[in-house]
């Protein structure tokens, strides 16, 4: 049977002493760990089919650390990918926990539908201000290179990833009873 957690939160019959041992921030780090995993491949396909591997971040690495635009016949530079790829992770770690706070804990969204297209607009629309700010401010020409609406598609896929993994375990392991 369905228990409630100290602090009040239904737990579904299913959720078992391990799933609730799992606190919802280490699923908030796994939901930004697929939202940059899902825009990372996004842009890896694209810059495989243009021919130029790892092209993205190195231009995004080379925007942010150099404050340059790169030459697109230069060798890739790797601290700029790796570089460039942690701030990613670390970014999407951040919003992903945040919404698995409000998915997973919050009671103001019963219904786990509402809270899906909540979140996943939320994330979206948040993705989409940060980087245009931030590449506006940065690099004006990575939003000619990069495509805003491709930067769109990207961002909307990552959200839709992200929400779909917290209403998993939401509805699989636990979470606030549905109304």
């Amino acid at each position: 049977m369905g228990g409630t957690t100290g602090s009040g939160i239904a737990m579904r019959p299913s959720a078992t002493a391990e799933t609730r041992a799992v606190p919802w921030y280490a699923q908030g780090i796994l939901a930004g760990f697929f939202g940059a995993g899902v825009i990372a491949v996004f842009f890896l396909v694209f810059d495989l089919v243009a021919g130029r591997p790892l092209w993205t971040p190195q231009a995004l690495g080379s925007a942010l650390f150099l404050g340059e635009w790169p030459d697109p016949s230069a060798p890739i530079a790797w601290v700029l990918v790796l570089g460039y790829t942690a701030i990613h992770f670390g970014f999407f770690h951040a919003f992903g926990v945040m919404a698995a706070f409000e998915v997973l804990t919050a009671k103001r969204m019963r219904s786990a539908w509402v809270a899906g297209v909540v979140t996943a607009l939320a994330l979206f629309l948040v993705f989409e201000i940060s980087f245009l700010a931030l590449a506006g401010l940065i690099e004006p020409r990575l939003l000619d290179e990069l495509g805003t609406g491709r930067v769109a598609v990207a961002n909307a896929l990552a959200a839709i990833a992200m929400s779909a993994y917290l209403l998993f375990w939401r509805k699989h392991y636990g979470g606030p009873a549905e109304a």
